[in-house]
């Protein structure tokens, strides 16, 4: 009886009151909560700033258009500006005439290079291709060039037997 009173007394002692595992119960949910909300507060900012990247980078992509086409028609106003019927124009408002060519005078002057041509475009030269030459070490298939290599091993083993 003693034993069984002594076994009651010690048992009594670790078992946790009620409250005590309810207390436990809670602050594990707790626990849970808080880390369910650090998860869902760290993609929220994520998906923030990547929508944030998102809407710059359309507007930059929107300004790139803009200046495209801003230069596209600054390209297209200085082609009419350079164009022939315009230069000769502003060429006879500035005073200028045609020259012929027996009023041409030509000068000379020490040291001047001349303007070399530009080539716009690069001459058409046929080419032809050449085709690698490998080795017929390196053309041989891997089966045969096994079977060659461990024949040369196994016979002279196999001649030295006998």
């Amino acid at each position: 009886m003693v034993d069984m009173q002594r076994i009651e007394s010690i048992t009594h002692a670790y078992t946790q009151a009620p409250w005590r595992r309810q207390m436990q119960y809670l602050i594990l949910f707790l626990l849970i909560l808080v880390f369910a909300a650090l998860v869902a507060g760290l993609y929220l900012n994520v998906t923030a700033q990547s929508a944030t990247i998102g809407s710059e980078i359309q507007i930059m992509q929107a300004e790139i258009i803009r200046l495209e086409r801003e230069n596209a028609g600054l390209q297209a106003y200085l082609g009419d500006l350079m164009s022939a019927e315009n230069m000769h124009r502003r060429a006879r408002e500035l005073g200028f005439e045609p020259v012929q060519i027996d009023q041409a005078v030509y000068l000379l002057v020490p040291g001047y290079v001349e303007r070399q041509p530009i080539m716009v475009a690069p001459t058409y030269q046929r080419q032809v291709a050449r085709a690698s030459v490998r080795p017929p070490e390196y053309t041989e298939p891997l089966f045969p060039w096994l079977e060659r290599r461990i024949m040369k091993v196994i016979f002279p083993v196999l001649e030295t037997r006998q």
